[in-house]
């Protein structure tokens, strides 16, 4: 029997390193990046992981502060309050946002309305993640 002499790749291949050399430099290359991509990846994923739960805390904690505010009769939320959340809805929600714009007296209820509708759209995109 005679063994066939079929090139590996189209075209010449030149060798400039013994061939168990190159593949073996060529394998640790790929297993060095492949490994690196693969740690980027799950430190990307958890970053987002992350700035999903931030989200969802930092809802919970203008609803405890509204809340407080309607419970004790405080009146109006303070503008300072007023304009933090509507830098944090901002980027949520172009109708959410609308709704704390009409909302001229800053009336915690109405705030607090906005606060459970933007929490109810973080919460799924938590879950799903």
């Amino acid at each position: 029997m005679q063994a066939r002499r079929q090139p590996l790749a189209p075209g010449p291949v030149i060798l400039l390193r013994p061939p168990g050399k190159v593949v073996a430099e060529q394998v640790h290359e790929e297993g060095i990046t492949g490994g690196h991509r693969e740690f980027e990846a799950a430190a990307t994923r958890r970053d987002q992981e992350l700035r999903r739960r931030a989200d969802v805390r930092r809802v919970d904690e203008f609803l405890l502060v509204i809340e407080d505010i309607i419970e004790n009769r405080r009146g109006s939320v303070p503008a300072p309050m007023m304009d933090e959340i509507v830098r944090f809805v901002r980027p949520i929600s172009r109708k959410l946002l609308r709704a704390l714009n009409r909302n001229v007296a800053r009336d915690p209820v109405r705030v607090l309305d906005v606060l459970f509708d933007v929490q109810q759209l973080l919460l799924p995109r938590l879950m799903v993640a």
